[in-house]
Order: C-alpha cells, then sequence, then structure tokens
C-alpha cells in the first residue's frame, strides 16, 4: 500500500470509535489457594466478540493494558492493610512477541483453549508505595512452555482510608473491586485535521479505562506516519511494542481528549522502523495523564 492509500485510510475512519462490551476482560477472582500474601492468580477469557471484527489489528493492546491494570489491583489488594488503599501512579506494559504475532494475523484467537489468559500478580513492598509485577501467558503457568504474553508494572502510592468493617477479607475487597469496573470499554475517535507531528482524539462516551485510552492514542501517533517511503507492492505493518502511562491525576475513567506526537524514525539491524510516541490526556483543560511508548513498523511483501 502506498503512503496515500494509509491515508486514505485514516481518513475514511476520522470520528469514528468502537464499543465493546468491557465485561469480558474482568479478570476471574481469586479464591482459596489462588492468592496468600503479596500474590494471587486467575484467568481472564477474551472471546471471538472481541477478538474480530475490528477496524485496527492493535485493538487488543487497549484490552491487554487496561487488564493488567485491574490484576495488579486485585494483587495489591493482598498486602494492605484494612486502612490502605491503592492509588495508581504509573504503569509499565510489555507486549510480547506472541502479541505482535497475533495483531499481525488480524486477530487469529490471541490464545490457545477459546482465548483463555492466564495471570498472576505479585508485590513487592520493599520500595516506595507498592510495586505489583503481573504475567499473562497463553498456556496454564505448569505447562512446559507457557509462552509470556504480557508483563507488566504498576506503582502504587498507598492512600489512607476509614477502615471498613474489621470482618472485611481480601476476597470480598477484591470482590467489591471487580464489581464496581466498568463493564464495557468505548475507545477514543481521532479527529480530521492531523498533521505529520500531531494527531488529536476524543472519547464520544465515558471509556471505561484511560489506559486503553492512552494505547490507542499511541497507536494513531503511529499512523500518521505509516507508509512513509513504502514502495510498490510492500506493506507496512505497525505495532504497539511497549506503553508507559503516568496518573497526573487520580482519574480512571473520564470522557478525555489526547493529543499524540510521533517521534522521528530508527532503524534496526533488522530492517524495522521504530518510533517513540507520546501522548497527553486532558479532561476539562486539565492533564491527567501522559504515556509514551515504542512503535515498530515492518515493511513487507503485499503478496
Amino acid at each position: 500500500m502506498a503512503r496515500a492509500d494509509y491515508h486514505a485510510q485514516l481518513v475514511r475512519h476520522a470520528g469514528e470509535w468502537d464499543v465493546l462490551p468491557h465485561g469480558l476482560v474482568v479478570p476471574s477472582l481469586p479464591h482459596g489457594t489462588d492468592w496468600r500474601r503479596g500474590f494471587c492468580r486467575g484467568i481472564a477469557l477474551l472471546t471471538d466478540e472481541v477478538l474480530v471484527g475490528n477496524r485496527w489489528p492493535a485493538l487488543s493492546g487497549a484490552l491487554l493494558a487496561e487488564l493488567a491494570r485491574r490484576c495488579a489491583m486485585l494483587g495489591a489488594f493482598t498486602a494492605l492493610d484494612p486502612r490502605q488503599r491503592p492509588r495508581p501512579r504509573e504503569i509499565s506494559v510489555r507486549f510480547r512477541k506472541a502479541i505482535a504475532v497475533a495483531d499481525a494475523r488480524r486477530h487469529p484467537k490471541i490464545a490457545d483453549g477459546g482465548g483463555t489468559l492466564y495471570w498472576s500478580a505479585a508485590v513487592d513492598e520493599s520500595v516506595a508505595g507498592m510495586t505489583v509485577a503481573v504475567r499473562m501467558t497463553r498456556q496454564p503457568p505448569d505447562a512446559p512452555d507457557p509462552g509470556a504474553t504480557l508483563e507488566a508494572t504498576v506503582l502504587f502510592d498507598l492512600v489512607e482510608v476509614e477502615a471498613g468493617p474489621a470482618s472485611e477479607s481480601v476476597e470480598r475487597r477484591m470482590s467489591d473491586y471487580l464489581l464496581g469496573l466498568p463493564r464495557r470499554l468505548a475507545l477514543p475517535a481521532y479527529l480530521p485535521g492531523w498533521s505529520t507531528d500531531e494527531i488529536l482524539g476524543v472519547c464520544r462516551e465515558r471509556p471505561g479505562s484511560l489506559v486503553a485510552v492512552a494505547e490507542q492514542a499511541l497507536g494513531d501517533a503511529g499512523k500518521i506516519l505509516r507508509g512513509e517511503g513504502v514502495a510498490d507492492g510492500e506493506e507496512e505493518s505497525m505495532l504497539l511494542a511497549d506503553l508507559t502511562y503516568r496518573w497526573l491525576e487520580d482519574v480512571d475513567d473520564a470522557c478525555a481528549s489526547y493529543s499524540a506526537r510521533p517521534g522521528p524514525r530508527r532503524r534496526d539491524a533488522k530492517g524495522r522502523d521504530w518510533v517513540l510516541a507520546m501522548a497527553t490526556l486532558t479532561v476539562d483543560g486539565r492533564n491527567v495523564g501522559e504515556a509514551t511508548g515504542n512503535l515498530v513498523l515492518r515493511r513487507q511483501s503485499a503478496a
């Protein structure tokens, strides 16, 4: 596809947005032997309704980044005092090769066994606040080769709150958290009028996750560069390899607008182009979050 073809694709979808059932990415509630202090594990189901029929092949990244944040919250609950609440400060997500392959093939099932993901969350209390490391695999963790799908680290501040009932258990706190989550994901729309330096976007309704909005914003930054210098008979795929999102305010679900900016291309030894993208999320004129992420663009024959 020539640069003009990618530009025409951008023009065609400007102002559109996707809404997906968000309950499909709620992690299972750990119980019994699935949790102990500082650790928990479970599963999450991604059905065909999530994996197919989307305009852009990197859509699963928004779902998985938000899922990682939710799993990290569950992990944090296992190590908290009843008078503490975890408030996320920063999340760093690395999308492993399994996701890149799935996206490049336009969403075959992300995992064998009907889209089941196996996750774990481990707490590190040796740093200021609390850090939770999340790992997702396509196969059960005790399989010979579970195949890492995503790795994430979430840094929390611990906020003092009024203690709940003395009988409130860790499982109850996790259950209440899951029950209070938004039940769907409304991804933002990018707006017409972009340049090669910046693209703007806006949430048409409450998104359910500003982490997911940030993931989409970083991807949009790459779309305005896609196809530069591509020869006839070639296509250029684009994937987000990693992202870091920093909360500037304690806001998780609000109608935000964003500005996303790509940096210069840099070529690696394998012939792939890498672009560092940056995005700022704004609500009512206030900057509430900022994100960075590395995009990888690869050219291949269109045949």
